[in-house]
């Protein structure tokens, strides 16, 4: 198996509309002059994962955002079942980039998934791009399971929100950007049934991926997003303001080998 190929890999965690963060959190990267060579990402971080390793530049992905809503994922898509497809994401990225397979992007990426059949996450080097992103963000009981070599997937997010242990199988040092919230919330701020659930998705998402924050080299966090809804993609200027200033202050700090 190929193991340390390379020197610095960048995870980038789900979290819905508050990836746009990781756009912002790229330009900081770039601005900055780290040298990224490998990336892993769940959900939405395998949408800007895939994006960026596919060549687009942080302007032409927020351009997308503004444009085509690329993070719209419940554009109504009904099957039988009732349940949605991701039909406007797998549009996207068909259209925007101009390779079929996951292998043939300019910079690896590895993205995860979780298979319903084994109930475990499984991590994608290779496969056809589109389906495999889609299969990344597909939540369950809202979006039909994307089928990826004969099993069935969904969201990546459920089991391994941040997948920075496998990356580190690739790479010596592995940076981490997270956008799900992990800090204390306050009785007002769980009182409509919503933002209960919510709370509650977080919790169990931040308990299962303590692990791999522990084991990111550099871990940053985006707690300026702690009250931005995983929808709100009216915010979202705000969103890319956080993840390029998170980026900023962090990189000041961090000694990044680049």
């Amino acid at each position: 198996m190929e193991k340390r190929k390379y020197k610095l890999g960048l995870t980038l965690s789900g979290g819905g509309a508050r990836g746009i963060a990781h756009m912002g959190f790229i330009k900081a990267l770039e601005e900055s002059d780290v040298k990224i060579e490998m990336i892993s990402g769940s959900s939405a971080g395998a949408v800007v994962g895939a994006l960026w390793a596919g060549g687009l530049s942080v302007e032409e992905m927020f351009e997308l955002v503004r444009s085509t809503k690329i993070f719209q994922l419940l554009r109504p898509s009904f099957t039988r079942n009732g349940l949605l497809e991701l039909t406007h994401l797998r549009k996207v990225l068909k259209e925007k980039l101009p390779y079929e397979r996951l292998e043939d992007l300019p910079r690896p990426l590895l993205v995860t998934a979780v298979s319903l059949e084994l109930g475990r996450p499984e991590y994608f080097r290779e496969g056809i791009l589109s389906e495999v992103v889609a299969a990344s963000c597909a939540v369950p009981l809202l979006f039909k399971p994307v089928e990826l070599q004969g099993r069935l997937y969904a969201d990546g997010g459920l089991m391994k929100n941040l997948p920075v242990i496998p990356l580190k199988a690739y790479c010596e040092e592995v940076m981490a950007f997270d956008v799900l919230p992990r800090g204390l919330a306050t009785s007002k701020s769980l009182r409509s049934s919503w933002k209960l659930l919510l709370r509650v998705v977080q919790l169990g998402i931040a308990a299962s991926t303590h692990a791999d924050v522990q084991a990111a080299d550099y871990y940053i966090p985006c707690r300026e997003l702690g009250s931005v809804s995983p929808l709100r993609l009216d915010r979202a200027e705000k969103i890319f303001q956080a993840g390029y200033e998170a980026g900023r202050r962090a990189l000041k700090e961090l000694p990044v080998s680049c």
